[in-house]
């Protein structure tokens, strides 16, 4: 037998319920899927790793210390 198993991380707007979900593309393509996630709707793009680190980046960069 053989699996596979996949990480997923939301964040949620608990005030609205919609969320933000990363993770892996579905196709296996090592691929990262971004979406926003709001009243049943999936609004989604997919970009690569290294793209996707570059973005994290720059957003801690900006939002980081504003907790």
């Amino acid at each position: 037998m053989s699996y596979t198993t996949e990480k997923f991380i939301r964040v949620y707007d608990d005030k609205i319920g919609s969320y933000i979900e990363v993770g892996p593309d579905g196709d296996g393509l090592d691929l990262v899927d971004i979406s926003y996630n709001e009243d049943n709707r999936k609004i989604s793009f997919i970009t690569n790793q290294e793209h996707a680190v570059e973005m994290a980046k720059a957003i801690l960069e900006l939002y980081g210390d504003k907790e």
